[in-house]
């Protein structure tokens, strides 16, 4: 029996709704730093956390992680999990101390089709750690305590609240720094030649009349984990004022949208943000200024490098 004109024209809408969902239903997975294909699809991830990132493949218009997306690791269904971050077009789940075992992550669209898969077998972290700051509250002009691990292993520069101080003494576990004349409340940050040391240590300056420095009212960023990387890498970012609408740019360039920022309390300044970012910038290797902006406003630079 033919079809009539509404019926072909019912059809045929239908079919339209059907080809618009596959395009938004399109997703993948990005890898972290070091977390590269290998032979049958094994690989190595020597982060201190796991951050498995999923992206649409195609048009994000819509894009409910709920909804569409089923992610299992080792046979477990995580997507309402608690350390599952769902905003915009990506979904992040955390593995807080992957340690040394295999990972197996499946993503299926939420009615059971399959849509990719991949395996890998994670590594102890071995980089720098920053474990405290002591006194974590301090006049600008004086000296404190940085503790913890690797800070032997290359040339050493030290950041409070993304300015940078100066070094005085270090040994493998301990830097002696002093607290620079414009430094801001946030984090304390140490790199090791291009490697960011993993910890999340807050410091408060006070002025040299013994006031409390206040926190910055524009957007400010005051870490990079990790502090190098090839293009394409999925990264953290510290700072303030920021929002999952915040472009990341190395030296002036567009490379990505910050996403799933999410407010976490640092002592002892109070509250400020985290987010992951997926720069994708062609710059070629070397260091670079690593900026944020937002709505027409650009935050400080900090230093970043390009595998």
């Amino acid at each position: 029996m033919p079809f009539s004109g509404v019926a072909l024209r019912l059809l045929l809408l239908a079919l339209l709704l059907l080809w618009n969902m596959g395009c938004r239903e399109g997703l993948d997975l990005v890898l972290p730093k070091n977390l590269e294909p290998a032979d049958e699809s094994m690989a190595v991830s020597d982060q201190p956390q796991l951050d498995i990132v999923v992206r649409m493949a195609s048009d994000s218009t819509g894009f409910n992680a709920f909804d569409l997306m089923q992610l299992i690791v080792n046979d477990t269904e995580r997507v309402f999990d608690d350390a599952m971050v769902i905003g915009g077009e990506y979904a992040v789940y955390t593995v807080a101390d992957p340690g040394t075992m295999s990972y197996a992550v499946r993503l299926n669209r939420r009615v059971g089709t399959f849509i990719d898969d991949i395996e890998w077998v994670t590594q102890p972290y071995a980089g720098p750690t920053i474990t405290g700051v002591t006194p974590d509250t301090a006049m600008v002009g004086t000296t404190v305590t940085i503790s913890g691990t690797g800070f032997d292993q290359g040339v050493l520069s030290v950041y409070f609240g993304g300015v940078e101080g100066t070094v005085e003494a270090s040994t493998a576990t301990s830097i002696t720094a002093t607290v620079p004349i414009d430094a801001l409340p946030g984090l304390v940050w140490v790199r090791v030649d291009s490697l960011a040391a993993y910890g999340v240590i807050g410091f408060q300056p006070q002025d040299d009349m013994g006031v409390d420095v206040p926190i910055p009212t524009q957007i400010h960023i005051d870490q990079l984990f990790p502090g190098s990387s090839p293009p394409g890498a999925v990264i953290r970012v510290y700072g303030f004022n920021f929002n999952n609408a915040a472009l990341s740019q190395y030296n002036g360039q567009s490379a990505s949208r910050v996403l799933n920022a999410t407010t976490i309390d640092v002592p002892p300044i109070g509250e400020m943000r985290m987010a992951f970012a997926i720069p994708r910038s062609g710059t070629s290797g070397g260091e670079v200024n690593f900026t944020l902006r937002e709505d027409g406003n650009e935050s400080n630079k900090l230093p970043y490098t390009i595998e």
